[in-house]
């Protein structure tokens, strides 16, 4: 019997039931529309940050970074002259994040620059340093800049007054010229050094200087300061958001996943619905491999189809899912500019080809069972489970559990768990149509005695209905299983984490009033501190029986740079710290406080499992003085960061 046939009278047997087709479609289009949202919004969320870091370091090669109290301005001119004379370049900078206060409440990146260095650096600020030059249409004045208080230079922003939150306090700037940023950065206000200086209240201290070194240079790094790639802090937003990128993609993954579990339960439906007409046309002639053929083809078209829908749909997904992202990164991890979403051609491609090729392996296994439909002329035996008795599902469901645990083990990290999650998921959908079987006959017989003997023969076929027609309903329970799992999982994990935070922010906010800055960016360590007029006025307002005062900043270490925070510890709070035992044993608890207020630290949970650090390890803290080890006395538990930070006594 010749193909043709076999495709026509395959292709309209669709049209009595086309809602399978539509659902298997919908399915499919569903799981690529999320998958390519998520990685669109990925991609636009990487080029925001890669275009931030070029606005922020430029063409630099080294950063010179202060401690937290900064670099002597005095440091500068001998360093500058000696870079210089090595054929290299240097640029003094202040960096503070700000807020726009218009109602948006747009992060604003401050810049404190020296015009007439700047050219080597930024390709965006370099124009300042032309000396009156211009930038397009626009003139821009320096001479003003240099020499008028309250003045700047926008990028992404309109000219004329501004007012920007710096901390607690809220300034009016005056926007004397406007230069565009660069494509996915957010706005920078650039002033000049002494400005910066002057609204941050830091008079003679620099954050950074921005280097770049030849193979000759040689430089001396000033105490308490650090001497790093200027790559380094691309890599480190990297890692900061890596975690947050991989989950997405994890997510958009899972929907795929289910989609797959869609067309499997309707392709296996459709084949029992459709056996007849393959025994016949085996009986005519059909070779199983045209059967197989025809029923591939079908679900490489309806795949391409709906993978082609997914990812239009996927465009208009990521236009929403890019606001929600961009508001996370910059309440999480740093300010960003506006994300947009850029029709990547070679990862539609890759989505569109990705949901076919899923389409086609999870028909296969149908596919395969019609394919070897016995010729008939009549109404054929049923041979739903005929596959299912074979070893294979076993095997290689066994074979995928453990392939993903040996993953998880070998292969610390959120990518490789999700992973060997993954594998053991579609493992455990292998072994359900065989453990279905027994199961259902263990409760079949349990509930028996239990039942009214009028039941009892119900009962009775309903367990061999289901020996009858396991491998289709074997399907329909493991993709009922992986669902109930999944949710089953999100619970605990949600309850116990929500559990988990209200002890610890019942032991952790003890005070009645807080104080504080606005933030920029809520990770953020190291933001504008409170006048310390306004800390003192705080201490002597009726009714307050303690201050606890602290203060936050990114200290340059031998584990790279630590998020560090200070405070002073009231002695009737010392139960206040949830940490992990033996801090929780009296004796241990006084001996971990006698340590500490001796000079040691507390390392948060994220901190010591990033770092490796454990009760008695020793970290090296880079201090204006040199540096200095401090002890780690105890490990706290700690949910408001990813990352962790180092308590330390202010004192």
């Amino acid at each position: 019997m010749i193909a043709g046939p076999v495709w026509l009278a395959a292709w309209q047997s669709h049209g009595r039931q086309a809602w399978l087709g539509i659902l298997a479609l919908a399915g499919i289009a569903l799981g690529v529309a999320v998958a390519v949202a998520i990685q669109l919004a990925n991609r636009a969320a990487g080029e925001s940050f890669a275009a931030s870091a070029s606005t922020i370091v430029g063409q630099a090669t080294h950063q010179l970074i202060g401690p937290s109290a900064g670099l002597d301005e005095r440091i500068y001119p001998g360093l500058r002259a000696t870079v210089l004379a090595a054929g290299g370049a240097a640029a003094p900078v202040i960096e503070a994040d700000g807020m726009l206060v218009d109602g948006s409440r747009r992060a604003v990146l401050l810049l404190g620059l020296d015009p007439f260095a700047e050219r080597p650096f930024r390709a965006n600020t370099a124009a300042l340093g032309g000396g009156g030059g211009r930038s397009g249409s626009q003139a821009i004045p320096i001479d003003r800049l240099l020499t008028r208080p309250g003045t700047a230079v926008a990028l992404g922003l309109p000219t004329g007054p501004l007012r920007l939150r710096l901390g607690a306090r809220v300034h009016t700037l005056e926007i004397l010229a406007s230069l565009p940023a660069q494509a996915g950065a957010g706005p920078v206000v650039v002033v000049d050094l002494a400005t910066a200086q002057e609204l941050l209240e830091r008079p003679g201290r620099l954050d950074r200087i921005d280097l770049i070194l030849t193979e000759d240079a040689k430089i001396t790094v000033p105490p308490g300061a650090e001497l790093v790639p200027a790559s380094r802090r691309s890599e480190s937003l990297a890692r900061l958001t890596g975690a947050f990128r991989t989950n997405l993609s994890a997510l958009g993954l899972i929907a795929l996943l289910v989609g797959m579990f869609l067309i499997v339960n309707t392709a296996s439906f459709a084949v029992v619905r459709r056996r007849p007409l393959f025994a016949r046309l085996r009986a005519h002639g059909a070779t199983p491999g045209q059967i197989l053929g025809v029923l591939l083809a079908e679900a490489a078209l309806a795949g391409l189809v709906a993978s082609v829908i997914g990812a239009v749909g996927g465009l208009a997904l990521a236009q929403v899912l890019v606001a929600l992202v961009e508001r996370t990164l910059s309440d999480l991890y740093t300010a960003t500019g506006p994300l947009a979403v850029a029709a990547d051609p070679l990862l539609l491609l890759v989505g569109i080809a990705g949901g076919t090729l899923a389409t086609v392996a999870a028909a296969a296994w149908p596919a395969w069972e019609a394919a070897g439909t016995r010729p008939a002329l009549g109404f054929p035996r049923p041979e739903g489970h005929r596959l299912s008795h074979r070893p294979w599902p076993v095997l290689t469901g066994l074979a995928l559990i453990c392939t993903g645990a040996l993953v998880i083990v070998v292969l610390p990290g959120i990518p490789a768990g999700f992973a060997g999650m993954g594998l053991g998921i579609v493992g455990a959908a292998f072994l359900v149509p065989s453990l279905l079987v027994p199961v259902a006959r263990i409760l079949a017989a349990v509930a028996t005695p239990l039942t009214w003997p009028s039941a009892r023969p119900l009962i009775a076929l309903a367990a061999r209905a289901i020996d009858a027609n396991r491998s289709r309903t074997g399907i329909a329970v493991a993709a009922l299983a992986v669902a109930s799992a999944a949710a089953l999982g999100m619970g605990l994990m949600v309850g116990s984490f929500r559990l988990a935070l209200n002890q610890w922010l019942g032991a952790t906010l003890t005070a009645d009033v807080y104080v504080s800055a606005p933030r920029v960016v809520a990770a953020r360590v190291g933001d504008q501190p409170l006048p310390p007029k306004l800390v003192e006025a705080f201490t002597t307002l009726p009714g307050v029986a303690a201050v606890v005062r602290k203060r936050d900043s990114v200290a340059p270490s031998d584990k790279g740079p630590l998020a560090v925070v200070a405070f002073d510890p009231l002695a009737n709070r010392r139960d206040d710290f949830p940490a992990q035992p033996p801090f929780s044993d009296s004796a241990a608890r006084d001996a971990a406080w006698t340590a500490f207020s001796a000079g040691g630290a507390f390392a948060t949970e994220p901190l010591a499992t990033r770092l490796g650090l454990r009760v008695g390890d020793t970290v090296r803290l880079a201090t204006p003085t040199g540096e200095r080890p401090v002890r780690i006395a105890a490990i706290l538990v700690e949910f408001s960061s990813d990352q962790g930070f180092l308590y330390l006594d202010r004192a």
